[in-house]
Order: C-alpha cells, then sequence, then structure tokens
C-alpha cells in the first residue's frame, strides 16, 4: 500500500536519515526492487533493499531514519521511522 490503499502499489521510498543537526539531511529515492514484475511475482518477496554508505549519513549519536511509501502517481503513505543510537 503506497497511500493507505489497499490496491495502490508501491513505485518507491523515499528514504531521510536525520543527525544531531536538523538541517544536515540524507535523503534518497529508492525505486520497489518489485516494480516491473506482476502482483505475487516480486524477486526477493517483495523486500527492497537500500544501501548507504556510512560516509554519507550526517554526523550525530542519534539517527532519526523516516521511510516514506510513494505509489506511481505520487501519493504517499504513512512514514514509518526509527532511531539508531551510535
Amino acid at each position: 500500500m503506497a497511500d493507505g490503499n489497499p490496491d495502490s502499489r508501491v513505485y518507491a521510498y523515499n528514504v531521510v536519515v536525520v543527525g544531531d543537526d536538523v538541517k544536515a539531511r540524507y535523503f534518497k529515492s529508492a525505486f520497489f526492487s518489485g516494480l516491473n514484475s506482476g502482483i505475487g511475482h516480486e524477486p526477493n518477496h517483495g523486500v527492497t533493499t537500500v544501501d548507504i554508505p556510512q560516509s554519507a549519513l550526517p554526523a550525530g549519536k542519534k539517527l532519526t531514519i523516516a521511510v516514506r511509501p510513494v505509489s506511481s502517481l505520487g501519493t504517499k503513505g504513512k512514514t514509518i521511522g526509527t532511531t539508531w543510537r551510535t
């Protein structure tokens, strides 16, 4: 679900990482790994992996990571997030 509609398919994910300085953010948009596959036939069971180099992460003792699904029409789903302490 990209926007709360069970028939809406995820097109991409917006990933944001914020460190101690909220102005210094890392942003990456990653396409859904099963984008060109039929529903139920996605590679890796539909799991999308995003690699972020450590050198790209903002500085801080605490990193807030948020991921938001986006549909191909630009509608957005609910953001999920977590906090990582270094």
